[in-house]
């Protein structure tokens, strides 16, 4: 994600709202890159020139990389983030097998996915595979391709994604609480949450879509309270991420639709642009991935 933080210095946002941001667009690259990788029959090799330019870029820019790094918010959500992902892999170590009645399958679904994406294996090796958004099989390729494909890997990836979901949590506290000290109680709760912890430590696709539900959330919020023209955009980019993360998504992509349509489109001083810029970028994200999907597939 460090990359990203200098390219969001004009918007006027705080620092703390650059990082998560700021991580978000690299999932995004990570996961146009890697689909672009599939689609093209790309070398994997090719990976290890993506992660050499991030950091000659993250050296180039490193004053300013630094400078957010030092904003006290920023490093109360790194320091959170972790302290709890040194408990979910102390907790990941304890797991033998997954369990769970009707879902314990989807793990290794999820896997053999990312290993399709991953090795370039013909679509009809999974007739299944648009069953589900592809965001989250599509971020491995590059690890894969650095680590190696096998199932630990894989496996701690997925929980480190998982646990994203803790920056936008931290976000809407301060704006809501004004809690100025979170990080304390906030790691007390979620390191003895069963459901986080069950959710982040699954390797599954929930929490991540958590996380952009949320930083939409977060970020529609600053779009109504504040007149900056960047926040709106961005909460339609998230919740387009969460819409290919998983599907169960489409729910809270209605309701912030219709809060938008009938609340505050109306209050838009230059509402159509406004609407483009808000409806355009997730609507290319969802419409490119659904219409390789159908073409596809049928």
């Amino acid at each position: 994600f460090l990359p990203f933080l200098p390219l969001l210095e004009r918007t006027g946002w705080r620092d703390d709202e650059k990082l998560t941001v700021a991580v978000s667009l690299s999932i995004l690259t990570l996961y146009l890159y890697s689909f672009a990788v599939y689609l093209l029959s790309v070398p994997t090799w090719s990976f290890y020139g993506l992660a050499a330019i991030a950091v000659a870029f993250s050296f180039y820019r490193f004053r300013a990389i630094l400078r957010v790094l030092r904003d006290p918010g920023v490093r109360e959500t790194l320091i959170l983030w972790l302290v709890v992902n040194v408990w979910l892999l102390l907790l990941l170590c304890l797991i033998k097998s997954y369990s769970g009645g009707e879902w314990y399958f989807d793990w290794l679904r999820h896997y053999q996915k990312s290993l399709v994406f991953f090795r370039q294996l013909p679509p009809d090796v999974m007739p299944d595979l648009p069953s589900r958004p592809p965001l989250m099989n599509l971020i491995p390729a590059p690890f894969f391709a650095l680590s190696g494909d096998e199932f630990p890997v894989y496996q701690q990836l997925y929980t480190l994604l998982n646990s994203l979901v803790l920056l936008p949590l931290l976000l809407l506290g301060r704006v809501l609480c004004g809690a100025k000290r979170l990080l304390i109680p906030s790691a007390a709760v979620i390191c003895c949450n069963p459901m986080f912890i069950q959710n982040a430590t699954y390797s599954w696709t929930k929490l991540l879509t958590v996380f952009f539900l949320l930083a939409a959330l977060y970020f529609y919020i600053r779009g109504v309270q504040v007149d900056n023209r960047y926040f709106l955009p961005a909460s339609s980019i998230l919740l387009g991420l969460s819409l290919l993360t998983h599907y169960s998504a489409v729910p809270y992509f209605f309701a912030f639709a219709g809060h938008y349509c009938l609340y505050l489109f109306w209050r838009q001083r230059n509402r159509w642009r406004q609407l483009i810029w808000c409806c355009a970028p997730s609507l290319l994200l969802f419409v490119a991935w659904f219409a390789w999907a159908v073409g596809t597939y049928g």
